[in-house]
């Protein structure tokens, strides 16, 4: 049998009654991926070799996408994500497989296949960046069961909506730590580090109820400066008054750099907290590095990561 269909990705749309009207398109999609979640139970007894009943005990579908259009994504959501939250006249959090057109491009009408979650919680799971890299940011829908509509409905020969296009792209920065600039960043790796608990009950197979059970962000610097073993030393050193900051520099379309003091950069700062280095490296015909690791703590005043998607570089 031949095959008669392909697909490729397609961007996600957030449309909630929280939302009210103002539906975000999470363009720029890198990678996309729907996980069904499905925990299955095999059966045996009677000292039989094979089950004899198999079903499925649970499931928790989860929605899982990268986007390199950080600014828009991080100001739709935030650190602690959003709600899914659908009514009659917002369907909630939509994505696409587009159709391949055999001969040609994509496929144009209602030719697609659509998938709709419309009760959960949308959060942000890591954020990176790489010297000659491009910056993404990873995200995850956890999909509850509203008492009506499954928690995923899958609908094929659906028309895609919103006209997604490259918009932004930044990459790594440089970053401050206590009021001092470290040099040589190669990389920057922000852990949301965010713990959803998804609950079921009275026997059912879907969760009907999402929530943040806890957060505990991290972010993690590569850099060439070995001197920061001495600078912050062997057990590390307490967040001080001056704030630390880590950049994502955006980059210029039809150029280079947008300039340091245009604030249209991605910045992320930590008012509290520790610093530490995890390990110093180096190779032969290799040049050596460090990764420092800023590990926030919550002083109650201030949030405990301060994400600015309209940033200078100062």
């Amino acid at each position: 049998m031949s095959i008669s269909k392909l697909h490729t990705i397609y961007a996600v749309k957030l449309d909630t009654a929280t939302l009210a009207g103002s539906s975000v398109l999470f363009d720029q999609i890198q990678s996309f991926a729907i996980s069904t979640g499905i925990q299955r139970i095999a059966q045996s007894g009677d000292g039989q070799v094979n089950p004899t009943y198999v079903a499925v005990m649970s499931q928790r579908p989860v929605i899982r996408f990268g986007t390199s259009a950080i600014a828009t994504a991080l100001a739709a959501c935030g650190i602690s994500g959003t709600v899914i939250d659908a009514d009659v006249t917002y369907p909630g959090i939509e994505a696409w497989f587009q159709k391949l057109e055999e001969g040609g491009v994509r496929a144009s009408g209602s030719s697609h296949l659509k998938m709709t979650g419309a009760q959960g919680i949308l959060v942000p799971r890591s954020l990176s960046a790489s010297q000659d890299g491009v910056a993404m940011v990873d995200f995850e829908a956890i999909l509850t069961y509203d008492g009506t509509l499954d928690p995923v409905v899958i609908a094929d020969n659906q028309a895609l909506e919103g006209s997604p296009a490259v918009g932004e792209l930044f990459t790594v920065g440089p970053v401050s730590i206590n009021g001092a600039t470290i040099e040589g960043i190669q990389g920057i790796t922000v852990d949301f580090g965010i713990s959803v608990i998804s609950r079921a009950g009275d026997g059912q197979v879907w969760p009907t109820y999402a929530a943040i059970m806890s957060r505990a962000p991290s972010i993690q610097i590569q850099t060439t400066d070995v001197v920061s073993l001495a600078t912050f030393g062997l057990s590390g050193t307490a967040q001080g008054a001056s704030d630390s900051v880590v950049y994502f520099r955006k980059l210029s379309e039809g150029g280079t750099r947008v300039a340091d003091g245009t604030a249209e950069h991605v910045s992320i700062t930590v008012d509290d907290g520790i610093i530490t280095v995890d390990n110093l490296e180096g190779s032969q015909d290799g040049v050596s590095g460090s990764t420092v690791t800023i590990t926030p703590s919550d002083d109650e005043s201030n949030a405990i990561l301060a994400v600015s998607t309209a940033a200078a570089i100062s």
